[in-house]
This record gives structure tokens, C-alpha cells and sequence, in this order.
């Protein structure tokens, strides 16, 4: 289980130990998943690339990013009935990760999932840095895979050459990540 959008990498390394994968959304409060994504029979035929872009959210096609609230006792709040019309949702963040760039919203999971589909990165996250001009702008914590040496610049053109400009990391930091929350002190 995670509490995002899983990496490609994590999806691949499921099927190939046997598990299937459930996308789902659920809060704390609502005690279990508000939605689940149920897998269509027509994407079986897919490449297994083309089936994590599904898996993964990315690769379905949506109308524009708003915030999502969930009808339930504890949280008294509720989707309005026209805001979905295909009965399908993409879940970017949550709103506290997104990070706000000169006025434009970027989703850290889809940078994120550019960094993974690079060759030679093994770990990536990413976050917002403070910008005097910008408000924010997008700062990339990679680990290269073993054997590797990518520099920050050719990851910066990578990422420009599948997202818009503004999306792209502005910023790459190699090191090991945190591997608690103790152990972040960022900026």
C-alpha cells in the first residue's frame, strides 16, 4: 500500500511477484477507499508500459485539476454531481504536495514518475523549493542506480524533453533519500 501514486518501477516489480494492483482512494476519516479503480478487461492487451500509465493514473486523459472531497459522516463534504462525468477520476497529490510555481499547480507524482522512467536513476523525489520570483519551484532528490553518473543538467533536459518547461526540475540534488521522516530537513 501506498499513501500516493505508485513509481512505474514499484508497479513492474508487483506483477512480476504475482500481486495484482488495486488503485484506490480513501481518507482516514471515510475508514477505506472512497473509490476504486476497476481494471478493464481491453486493457489486459496493453504493453506492460501502457498498463502502468493506467495503473499509474497518467495515462488516462482528464479534464482539469480541482480538489476532491468525499461525502461521509465525518467529513460532511461532498463531490458536486456534475463534477465527474465519466465516473473516472485522476488523483494528482495531495494538496499539500502540489507545488504552486508561478501560479501554475504541478503535480510532484508526475514529475516524479519522468525521474523514474529515467536509465539511470534509481531513487527520485521531489519537492518544492522556495523561489523569490516563482513562489516555488520544482527541486529533484535523485540516487543513481549503481554504475551511473547522470549530472543534474542532462536530468533537467530529460525532464524538459517529456513535461512543460515549468514542471521540469529547476533544481537536482543527488544524495541518499530519507528513509524516515526524522530524517528530512529540507531547505
Amino acid at each position: 500500500m501506498t499513501g500516493g501514486e505508485p513509481p512505474p518501477q514499484v508497479l513492474f516489480m508487483m506483477e512480476e511477484l504475482g500481486f495484482g494492483v488495486t488503485y484506490s482512494y480513501g481518507l482516514t476519516e471515510t475508514y477505506g477507499p472512497g473509490t476504486v479503480c476497476t481494471w478493464k478487461p481491453e486493457w489486459s492487451s496493453l504493453s506492460p508500459d501502457e498498463q502502468a500509465k493506467i495503473k499509474a493514473r497518467q495515462g488516462l486523459h482528464h479534464i482539469g485539476m480541482e480538489e476532491v472531497d468525499v461525502k461521509d459522516p465525518a467529513t460532511m463534504k461532498s463531490i458536486s454531481p456534475d463534477a465527474i462525468t465519466m465516473g473516472e477520476i485522476e488523483l494528482k497529490n495531495r494538496s499539500k504536495d502540489i507545488i504552486i510555481s508561478g501560479g501554475e499547480n504541478i503535480s510532484t507524482i508526475e514529475v516524479e514518475s519522468v525521474l523514474f522512467s529515467h536509465p539511470a536513476i534509481l531513487e527520485a523525489a521531489v519537492v518544492g523549493r522556495p523561489d523569490d520570483y516563482w513562489g516555488e519551484t520544482p527541486c529533484a532528490f535523485v540516487k543513481l542506480k549503481d554504475g551511473n553518473n547522470a549530472t543534474a543538467d542532462e536530468i533537467i533536459k530529460y525532464c524538459r524533453g517529456r513535461l512543460p518547461h515549468y514542471m521540469s526540475p529547476k533544481t537536482v540534488i543527488f544524495d541518499d533519500l530519507p528513509e524516515t521522516w526524522k530524517d528530512i530537513n529540507l531547505f
